[in-house]
């Protein structure tokens, strides 16, 4: 109805229809429709068609990747929350007692690793690790880890800010968060979480998560997004991105060869679409605009 009540107005039609080939097989075509008017009286109306089907499911695939990527950012913070909990009640228990600490260094399931200084804070030797530690960092036995330098079981220790962070602990008695690195050497290629902390005995306790899948996932993303983008780029089509609250997150180099505007006023000005719109499309063009956002 809104269709043939735009085109009977003598008006342009714009929009996009869901269609079925011969052969069972769904496609999508964007549809400009124009009225001929001739002495007052529509004649004839003329139909431009695209085909978007490979737009339609690019844009699905960017988008399945977002709500996947945001569902598993919101489960891992849910089980952050819960482990920073589980934390906080490991440094009341490296207070109150040893053996009640080395009970829950034992279970907890973030890496735990108590680190000894010598060499007046050069390096560090690695008194203690537990099970989810071994696992993260990758080692078999703790034969290989206890008892040894910091720097010979993880030559990239400075690379990574561990060496500081550990060696700033140790000197200032400091809670430090080193936050999402990646550590890399021959054996070991991991993505941590880490936090320092100074126990009463002058060691120095390193807690930290394995966020591996999570960087995957976000380096995932963001391929995905920067091939989309680098196809939009090239394509002779005008494509632009909108958010919910009508910003323009993205727009294709193609809209100053249409409009003689660049990108970068489209984006500087989100009501630039409107205000180059004819008068009479205006409401229909914000109508588009609302849907897209």
């Amino acid at each position: 109805r809104q269709m043939w009540a735009t085109l009977t107005s003598g008006k342009v039609w714009r929009g996009e229809f869901a269609n079925r080939k011969k052969d069972g097989g769904m496609f999508w075509e964007s549809v400009s429709i124009s009225p001929l008017i001739s002495n007052g009286v529509i004649t004839h109306y003329v139909a431009v068609k695209e085909d978007i089907t490979e737009k339609k499911a690019a844009l699905l695939q960017v988008q399945e990747l977002n709500r996947e990527l945001e569902r598993r950012v919101w489960e891992r913070t849910m089980a952050l929350e819960d482990r920073v909990l589980r934390l906080m009640q490991v440094e009341k228990a490296l207070h109150e007692s040893d053996n009640r600490f080395r009970g829950l260094f034992e279970n907890v399931d973030i890496g735990v690793a108590i680190y000894k200084p010598c060499e007046d804070g050069e390096d560090f030797l690695i008194v203690a690790i537990n099970d989810a530690g071994m696992s993260i960092s990758r080692l078999e036995s703790r034969a290989q880890v206890i008892g040894k330098r910091l720097m010979t079981v993880f030559p990239g220790a400075a690379e990574m800010g561990l060496l500081q962070s550990l060696q700033r602990v140790w000197e200032t008695g400091e809670t430090v968060r080193l936050g999402e690195v990646h550590y890399l050497d021959d054996r070991l290629d991991v993505w941590v979480d880490n936090n320092f902390y100074k126990l009463p005995s002058g060691e120095v306790a390193s807690v930290f998560k394995d966020i591996t899948e999570k960087k995957l996932a976000e380096e995932a993303l963001r391929r995905s997004e920067e091939k989309y983008r680098t196809v939009a780029d090239f394509t002779y089509d005008w494509e632009y991105w909108v958010t919910p609250d009508g910003n323009y997150v993205y727009v294709s180099p193609s809209c100053e060869r249409i409009t003689g505007y660049t990108r970068e006023q489209f984006q500087s000005n989100p009501n630039l679409f409107i205000q180059i719109t004819h008068p009479d499309d205006r409401a229909m063009v914000s109508q588009h605009l609302a849907m897209d956002s």
